[in-house]
């Protein structure tokens, strides 16, 4: 139970729970992210920050939250949830994704414009690489947190880590390239080709589906995106 100061309209924005969850405000189901359930059989993992609001009784809130995960050692709520007036809450969410907006219209149009570069100059191949590289971010970073992504069409836990994965390997991939190219004279070309085989190798993980029996987990697929991330750090090694 919540206790307001004057009856009006509130609400909460989730972040990060794991993996699957309904939240109910005065009785309502008011968020369902994937299907909690209490044994494995029917669940279904969800992952999506979201908002929701609800009108106070007698000065009353009632906020109950379902969660279940059978992916993560770490389930459960991760992060704070957010709780205030209708206005707090959606000022909140809008300037965030006004942030996300950004950064994604950064990367983006940096992409865009590199692309027009490659066209106009050549085809060098480092500023397509580079173009590719940045598109390949915009669209990771369009499924994080709020994800913008969502904004434009519906897509489960399984479907958000493929593009992750995708735009992932992408942005490594043509880094490597990028540095390969751009600075030729000092690339180790063998290193590079093994290092592109094996990121290439690594996009067979998108029709993997965590959820199906014999197939790699959730926290397994993290790992390797993780590892994937890392191997910027090493390439800033190998490639002077």
């Amino acid at each position: 139970m919540i206790k307001v100061p004057k009856d009006d309209i509130y609400g909460i924005k989730t972040e990060t729970i794991r993996a699957a969850a309904r939240v109910f405000l005065n009785g309502d189901e008011v968020i369902c992210m994937g299907n909690p359930t209490k044994t494995r059989p029917g669940f279904v993992p969800s992952s999506k920050y979201s908002m929701a609001f609800s009108k106070s009784k007698e000065g009353i809130i009632e906020l109950i939250i379902q969660v279940s995960s059978y992916e993560y050692n770490s389930g459960g709520i991760l992060k704070n949830i957010k709780f205030g007036t209708f206005d707090t809450i959606t000022r909140h969410v809008h300037r965030e994704r006004a942030i996300e907006a950004f950064a994604f219209a950064t990367s983006f149009i940096v992409g865009i414009i590199f692309l027009v570069v490659y066209l106009l100059r050549g085809y060098e191949a480092y500023h397509g690489y580079f173009s590719l590289g940045n598109i390949f971010m915009a669209f990771y970073l369009s499924t994080l947190n709020n994800q913008l992504l969502s904004l434009f069409f519906e897509y489960d836990l399984i479907l958000r880590l493929r593009i992750q994965l995708v735009a992932t390997l992408g942005i490594n991939l043509c880094l490597l390239r990028f540095i390969h190219h751009f600075l030729r004279d000092f690339s180790n070309k063998q290193l590079v080709k093994i290092l592109s085989i094996i990121i290439l190798a690594m996009f067979l993980l998108v029709v993997n589906d965590p959820t199906k029996p014999g197939s790699i987990k959730v926290k397994t697929l993290q790992v390797t995106l993780s590892i994937v991330i890392l191997n910027y750090s090493w390439q800033n090694n190998s490639l002077p």
